[in-house]
C-alpha cells in the first residue's frame, strides 16, 4: 500500500497546515482580537477534515455569528481540557445544529482541538474509527452520553497502533501520524495494487462502507458489496420489478425485492440486504417521509416470520452494515436509495430510524459536495456529472418545480443557481433548483430570481409590461411568493451564499 501513495502529501501536510491556522485563531481569540473569526474560517479552506456540511456550518458561524461560536470554542481552547468541558461542547453544539449526532460532535471537537497541538490530538471520524477498531480487533466504545470516553479510547487505540507498528519496523512519530495510517487502512483504494479477484475480499475484511463487518462472514460481505456495486451502475437509481427479482451476483440468484414490502435476507446472509417501503410511505414522495435530520422512520416488523428480520436490523445497527431502501414509484418501478444505515432503535415506539442523509443524494461523508467535472472528447463537451446532478436535484425537490409545483418529470430540469462555468458553480444539490422548463428558461434569462430567503422576484421589465394573462400565470403571479417546493432535509436546501451571489447579479440588471 505505502509505495502507491505520497504519505506526507496525502495525509500530513494539510492537517498540519490546518492545525497551525486553528492555533493562530485560538491565540487571537484568547487575546480578544476580532480577527480570530477570519483566521478560523480560513483554517477550513480546502480541508476535508470534516464532512462538508459541518465545515460549512462552522465557517458560516464564524462569518455571521462569531459571538455564538466564540463561547463554544473557549470550552475546548481555554485552560486545561477536561471531560466536562469536552462533553459540554458536544452537547451545546448539538443545540445549534439540527440532526448532529454525538459521534459527529466528537469529530468536530477533535478537529478544533488540533489548535492546541495536532501531534497528540488527531482528527476523529466515527465510521472510519469504528472500521479501524474492527480491523485491528480493538474493543469499540459508543458512548453517546459521554463522548469524551470515545475520543480517549480513539487516542489509546492509536497509541497501541504506534507500539505495534514500531515493533514491526514502521516508525510512527506521534498520534497524528498514526491517525494518517489509520485513515489509509480504512480508505485506501485496493484497485491501485490488488488484482480484481482479491478486491472484494479485501474490502470485506476491512469493513468498507459497502460491506460492513458482521457475523455473516467475508463471503457474504463480499457479495453484499457486489450487489451494491451492481445497483450503483444504474445512475438513475430507478429499477423495474424484474430488475430486482431477477438480480444475480456471481451467477447466483440475489433477489432483493420481497413479495410485498419488508426486508429481504438472501441465503447466506444474517443481515437484510434491502427493505422495501410500503406504498403508503413512498406514495406521498420519499423526500417527504425523510425528516430534517435525514432520518426515515421504519416500523418494527411483526413477530413470527419477520423476527429474524428485526434481529438483522439490530445487527446492522451494531455493525454499521449498509442497506438498500426500495421505494415503490408506481408502474412496477422502484427507487433505490443506498447505502443506508440503521441509526437507532426506539424501543418505546417500536421503530427504527434509518439514516439516509449521506446516501439519498450520493453525498458520502468526507467527500466534497460537488461532482468531479470531466469532459468527453468529441464535437461537444458533454458534462458527465449532469445525469447525477439532475437525479439528485429532482429527488431533493420530490420531482416538482420549486416555483410552480409542476410534477411532470419530463418537463423538469435541474437548474444551477450559479452556472457551472463559474468557479462557484459546484455541481451539488445545494447549488440546484428543480424548475419546469418555462421557469428554468426565465431563471437563466434573468427574468426570474430567488433571493436568499427563498422569495421569488420577477424582473421589472416583466412586471411593468402591458396586460397579458399568459404572462401573469407564467411569471407575474409568483412575484413576492416563497418557493412552492423546498427540500425536506435542511442540508439539501439552496445555499444562501450561492443564492445571494446570483441575486446580486440579477438586481444589478433588471430586478
Amino acid at each position: 500500500m505505502l509505495p502507491t501513495i505520497d504519505f506526507a502529501d496525502e495525509e500530513m501536510t494539510y492537517k498540519v497546515e490546518s492545525a497551525a491556522k486553528l492555533a493562530a485563531a485560538r491565540d487571537l481569540l484568547q487575546a480578544d482580537d476580532p480577527g480570530w473569526a477570519a483566521v478560523f474560517a480560513g483554517a477550513f479552506a480546502g480541508s476535508n477534515l470534516l464532512n462538508w456540511r459541518y465545515t460549512d456550518e462552522l465557517v458560516r458561524a464564524a462569518k455571521k455569528r462569531p459571538e455564538v461560536l466564540a463561547p463554544l470554542l473557549r470550552l475546548l481552547w481555554d485552560g486545561r481540557l477536561s471531560e466536562s468541558s469536552f462533553n459540554r461542547f458536544v452537547r451545546d453544539l448539538r443545540t445549534h445544529s439540527a440532526g448532529l449526532t454525538p459521534g459527529v460532535g466528537t469529530a468536530v471537537a477533535s478537529v478544533l482541538l488540533m489548535g492546541r497541538g495536532a501531534a497528540d490530538r488527531p482528527p476523529y471520524r466515527p465510521q472510519a474509527v469504528r472500521r479501524f477498531w474492527r480491523t485491528i480487533g480493538w474493543p469499540a466504545t459508543r458512548n453517546d452520553v459521554n463522548p469524551y470516553l470515545d475520543y480517549q479510547n480513539f487516542r489509546r487505540s492509536l497509541d497501541e497502533f504506534r507500539t505495534i507498528a514500531s515493533a514491526n519496523a514502521l516508525p510512527v512519530a506521534d498520534l497524528l501520524t498514526a491517525q494518517g495510517y489509520m485513515w489509509l487502512i480504512t480508505e485506501w483504494d485496493p484497485r491501485t495494487v490488488l488484482p480484481a479477484s482479491e478486491i472484494a475480499t479485501f474490502r470485506a475484511w476491512r469493513g468498507d462502507p459497502y460491506t460492513g463487518a458482521s457475523s455473516e462472514g467475508a463471503q457474504a460481505s463480499a457479495r453484499r458489496l457486489r450487489i451494491l456495486e451492481r445497483l450503483e451502475d444504474n445512475e438513475t437509481r430507478l429499477f423495474t420489478r424484474n430488475d430486482l427479482v431477477g438480480h444475480t451476483v456471481d451467477g447466483q440468484p440475489a433477489a432483493i425485492l420481497p413479495s410485498s414490502h419488508g426486508t429481504v435476507i438472501p441465503p447466506g446472509f444474517d443481515i437484510p440486504v434491502s427493505l422495501t417501503l410500503s406504498p403508503s410511505v413512498s406514495g406521498t414522495g420519499l423526500a417527504r417521509a425523510v425528516d430534517d435530520a435525514g432520518m426515515l422512520r421504519y416500523p418494527h416488523e411483526k413477530q413470527g416470520r419477520t423476527a429474524r428480520a428485526d434481529q438483522g436490523l439490530l445487527s446492522a445497527l451494531e455493525t454499521c452494515v449498509p442497506l438498500v431502501v426500495l421505494a415503490p414509484m408506481g408502474d412496477s418501478t422502484y427507487q433505490a436509495v443506498f447505502p443506508v444505515y440503521v441509526h437507532r432503535y426506539l424501543h418505546r415506539d417500536r421503530v427504527f430510524d434509518l439514516d439516509v442523509s449521506g446516501a439519498y443524494l450520493s453525498l458520502r461523508a468526507g467527500i466534497a459536495p460537488e461532482y468531479e467535472r470531466r469532459w468527453t472528447v468529441g464535437t461537444t463537451r458533454q458534462r458527465l456529472h449532469q445525469p447525477v446532478f439532475r437525479r439528485d436535484v429532482l429527488q431533493a425537490y420530490n420531482s416538482q418545480c420549486a416555483v410552480c409545483g409542476l410534477s411532470i418529470a419530463g418537463l423538469l430540469d435541474a437548474a444551477h443557481i450559479v452556472p457551472d462555468r463559474d468557479d462557484h458553480g459546484i455541481a451539488s444539490v445545494i447549488n440546484g433548483l428543480a424548475l419546469c422548463k418555462n421557469h428554468h428558461a426565465a431563471f437563466d434569462a434573468g427574468l426570474l430570481a430567488v433571493a436568499d430567503d427563498l422569495t421569488i422576484h420577477v424582473s421589472r421589465s416583466i412586471m411593468n409590461s402591458g396586460p397579458d394573462e399568459a404572462v401573469d400565470r407564467l411569471l407575474r403571479d409568483y412575484d413576492g411568493r416563497k418557493l412552492a417546493v423546498i427540500p425536506a432535509i435542511a442540508a439539501w436546501r439552496p445555499d444562501p451564499d450561492l443564492l445571494a451571489r446570483t441575486w446580486t447579479a440579477a438586481t444589478s440588471k433588471n430586478l
